[in-house]
């Protein structure tokens, strides 16, 4: 406040805005506040700075995002990742042949056990004989050479009359009895129906109790599902390098080619296992092999090595116990080594086996 007086004498206190301060010239005045004259801003100019300051945020939320867009990779980049994820599940779902074959009901499509089933040579000599497992299955090791199969079943009848082509629904490289020409050494592996010509009890009572799971149409799916997936893989990588022609998708396509032409000629994965002397690392010709479930003394199968020293055993899935039998002078075999707790994790038996004895 500051002391006023008028012309009459009369003293009043005039009320200040505190903005500054300044000093009276009158010594007996204190320090005051004096007020700050207001700017007057007109109402066009305050909406033209809105609309700058509008304009300035815009501009910089582009420049922002164009800055971001030119360090994460494109739109279409993105939208190609998940696609190649894809191509490269349905490439894993190329088609392979199963390393065995099954002897089958030609109409119902099931497997049969057990089955005598027979290798000769082309003169008819016998080479080899297996007996079907509860899925059918079998399977012979063979070197470069012209050989027959025969099967034998009660209440079948082979060669099958009610399938003649080289596949079904369910099964191809189907087997009629016509003479096999090997050019390769390798396993035999071909598929053959069988006719039934009466009813047949053991397959009745097998399925009843559900010895063997089957479900036709699952096996039509798991037929088809490797090759339509490789097919779509392809057909998929094929059309996203076109679209984005980089280096990565040309190389999607080219591991697919590369996976189709190892097939055409043959090349597959190891399906017999071998038997070698650790000392010599040769091959053990004419080796027993006796096979037990694990941690029990209950032998299920036994195989005798080849000349190359190979095996070739179907067991179901689970832990084995293999027992290396060596062929004496005396002609009876000894026991030399066991393995024990052997994995078999996809039908078939094929480690290689060391005998350090």
């Amino acid at each position: 406040y500051k002391k006023k007086q008028d012309d009459q004498g009369t003293t009043t206190d005039e009320r200040l805005l505190p903005q500054s301060y300044i000093k009276s010239d009158d010594k007996q005045d204190k320090t005051f506040f004096k007020p700050k004259p207001k700017s007057i801003i007109p109402p066009a100019a305050v909406k033209a700075v809105k609309v700058a300051n509008i304009a300035t945020l815009a501009t910089a939320g582009i420049a922002a995002v164009a800055a971001t867009v030119s360090v994460i990779p494109s739109i279409p980049a993105l939208f190609a990742l998940p696609l190649r994820l894809l191509v490269l599940l349905f490439g894993i779902f190329s088609k392979k042949r199963k390393p065995w074959g099954v002897v089958y009901d030609s109409v119902t499509k099931q497997p049969l056990d057990p089955v005598y089933v027979i290798l000769r040579d082309k003169d008819g000599k016998k080479i080899d004989e297996r007996i079907t497992d509860m899925k059918g299955r079998f399977g012979f090791l063979v070197d470069p050479g012209k050989y027959y199969i025969e099967v034998k079943k009660t209440h079948y009848k082979f060669p099958s009359e009610k399938v003649g082509e080289n596949s079904d629904e369910i099964y191809e490289h189907l087997y009629h009895g016509e003479l096999l020409t090997i050019t390769d050494s390798g396993a035999i592996t071909l598929n053959i129906p069988m006719d039934s010509e009466s009813f047949d009890w053991n397959e009745m009572i097998k399925h009843q109790n559900k010895y063997i799971k089957f479900n036709y149409h699952w096996e039509i799916f798991k037929r088809w599902l490797p090759f339509i997936s490789f097919i779509f893989g392809f057909v998929l990588a094929s059309i996203i390098w076109i679209l984005y022609p980089t280096s990565f998708n040309f190389a999607i396509v080219l591991v697919f080619l590369i996976l189709w032409l190892l097939r055409q000629l043959g090349f597959k994965e190891k399906i017999w296992g071998l038997v070698l002397d650790r000392n010599t690392k040769r091959p053990m010709p004419l080796a027993l092999l006796k096979i037990f479930f694990a941690k029990t003394n209950q032998q299920i199968h036994s195989v005798i090595t080849d000349i190359r020293g190979r095996y070739f055993v179907l067991l179901e899935p689970g832990q084995y116990d293999v027992e290396l039998n060596k062929k004496q002078a005396s002609k009876k075999y000894k026991m030399l080594q066991k393995y024990k707790n052997i994995k078999v994790k996809k039908g078939i038996l094929n480690k290689d086996l060391w005998i350090d004895k």
